[in-house]
């Protein structure tokens, strides 16, 4: 078994716990439906969590035609990677439901610095792992992605410390057309 293999294996272990978290925390809300005000857009923020947690695990599951090479420092900055992407997919929904109900816009709104800086620090820690991968490895690292990663993270400051609904809902919607094209790119 090769070291790819073995780290596909720890992120598809991983992968499959955050799907589980993701899945349980959503069977909640609709288990609870009369306790619940409804709104759409956090909604919409976990299915966006959806599609990439699908799409890092489909880019991995299908290296190329040679499994990338991997070293100590990717495995280890990847690792801790999945720590905070466990915990940005456990902030998204409520942990239990009061028994006095739960508005999803207001507890979207009370989260939201948790959540957004959860998903800056997993950005800023991708950003820096291709960097360091691209010295290690002796591959280039491209200044498209420094500059994409970086106006992605501006966006998620923005949202970290906005209240307004109409700026949460563009931005998420300009991040899950920005994901879609990677996913066709792909």
């Amino acid at each position: 078994m090769s070291k790819y293999d073995l780290f596909f294996t720890l992120i598809t272990i991983v992968y499959g716990l955050m799907l589980t978290e993701l899945f349980g925390r959503l069977h909640k809300l609709i288990r609870n439906k009369k306790v619940i005000e409804w709104h759409w857009f956090p909604l919409l923020v976990v299915w966006y969590l959806f599609l990439i947690i699908i799409k890092n695990w489909w880019g991995l599951a299908l290296p190329g035609k040679s499994a990338p090479e991997l070293d100590i420092i990717v495995f280890l900055g990847n690792s801790h990677l999945l720590i905070l992407l466990y915990l940005l997919v456990s902030a998204v929904l409520p942990d239990s439901i009061p028994t006095t109900g739960l508005n999803l816009k207001e507890y979207y709104f009370n989260n939201r610095k948790y959540f957004y800086g959860l998903m800056i620090a997993v950005n800023v820690l991708a950003l820096v792992i291709q960097f360091l991968s691209s010295l290690s490895l002796g591959t280039s690292f491209y200044l498209l992605n420094l500059y994409l990663n970086s106006m992605l993270v501006l966006l998620m400051i923005i949202l970290f410390f906005s209240n307004r609904l109409w700026l949460h809902e563009l931005i998420v919607l300009l991040f899950i057309i920005f994901l879609c094209s990677e996913i066709m790119a792909s």
